[in-house]
């Protein structure tokens, strides 16, 4: 994804906010330099709630993660949740991993999601996972 068209989805969520432009074209950029192709770009983008939920993803990615991403749509699109919903309880669970010193790779933190979705299939995503974070709290050891 060239940088034209970064700028041009940035201001397809702006709303006409040369600043939200400039948020969503710097989180995009972000994302794109994790390494991801351009359809789970696109896929993780439109899903996105905020650029800062954008630019929390990328983050979590970092570099050489981009396989994280992809398993992450894969999980998504075999779910009863949506992509967004996703993201919402990924940043749940980054809060919480945040809040107790813990850092893990993004290919674990896709897998605690996926693990909280299966278990809960008909609930709110971001709400299983806090549940499974108090009840069960994170596993640091084997996975």
């Amino acid at each position: 994804m060239d940088a034209l068209e970064i700028h041009e989805l940035a201001q397809t969520r702006s709303g006409g906010s040369r600043a939200a432009a400039a948020q969503w074209e710097l989180a995009l950029t972000r994302l794109v330099s994790t390494g991801p192709g351009d359809a789970d770009t696109r896929s993780v983008f439109h899903a996105s709630k905020s650029p800062s939920q954008l630019s929390r993803l990328a983050a979590m990615l970092g570099g050489g993660e981009s396989r994280a991403l992809r398993e992450l749509i894969a999980y998504s699109d075999e779910s009863a949740h949506s992509l967004s919903d996703w993201l919402d309880a990924l940043d749940v669970l980054q809060a919480w991993l945040d809040e107790q010193h813990i850092r893990v790779t993004a290919v674990r933190a896709a897998g605690y999601v996926s693990c909280s979705s299966q278990a809960a299939p008909g609930e709110s995503l971001p709400s299983t996972v806090k549940r499974m974070l108090e009840e069960y709290g994170f596993d640091t050891v084997t996975g």
